[in-house]
């Protein structure tokens, strides 16, 4: 089962007001609706912040912890926390990050005046970080860890983009950024499409891991395999 939290609206290169029962932020939250019902995520949570500027309070936290708690994920996907350098109050992906994170902490114990049980999610995985072109954007990597296939399925990641328009992605715009981000990793992996992340903390095996797909790629001949 797939849920989404969303924080805010997530409308683009505006500071508009916070007052959700307006008319833009209604259309924007459909928007948000009509995407993940394309890709079959019907457990949407708004926490409806206000999209000019994000900022950590232990209330927004407190909330966060809240739904993980009722939700008791295994895995959280989120921004990378180092996204823009991990600095400026208005790089709204790395303080997500950040809000996710310490929500991951305080639905690990105990919450005062709240008694359902405490919740560790297993694993946090952050989007591949493409970020900008800031001095801070380069301090960090940007070659992921996970390459997940998609494929199979990035036409349906073209029509969740359409329904973006404030985020101006329903045109040639979204196209673009596919083959450009979600091509551009999957050219030495060797397949059209691929969805980078970076696992929070290493994951444990027994012996070391290598997937079916590397295992397929021995004794291929290169003509093949491009």
């Amino acid at each position: 089962v797939l849920s989404g939290f969303f924080l805010s609206s997530g409308r683009r290169h505006t500071r508009s007001t916070s007052d959700w029962s307006s008319d833009v932020c209604s259309s924007d939250l459909k928007e948000i609706v009509d995407a993940c019902g394309v890709l079959g995520v019907q457990d949407l949570r708004f926490l409806r912040m206000e999209d000019g500027m994000l900022i950590k309070t232990p209330h927004i936290v407190r909330q966060m912890a809240m739904i993980i708690k009722e939700i008791r994920p295994n895995i959280l996907i989120t921004h990378s926390p180092l996204e823009g350098g991990g600095v400026g109050a208005g790089h709204s992906h790395a303080i997500c990050a950040d809000i996710v994170l310490s929500a991951f902490y305080m639905a690990c114990g105990l919450i005062d005046g709240d008694d359902s049980p405490p919740h560790e999610v297993a694993q946090i995985f952050f989007v591949g970080q493409f970020g900008q072109d800031s001095i801070f954007d380069f301090e960090s990597n940007r070659f992921p860890y996970i390459l997940i296939d998609i494929t199979d399925v990035v036409e349906k990641k073209v029509r969740a983009l359409e329904k973006l328009k404030s985020q101006f992605y329903s045109g040639p715009l979204g196209r673009k950024l596919i083959e450009c981000q979600n091509g551009y990793f999957a050219v030495h992996a060797r397949v059209p499409y691929v969805e980078p992340f970076y696992p929070w903390r290493p994951e444990v095996h027994k012996t070391l891991p290598v997937s079916d797909f590397n295992l397929n790629l021995k004794g291929r001949a290169s003509k093949e395999l491009f």
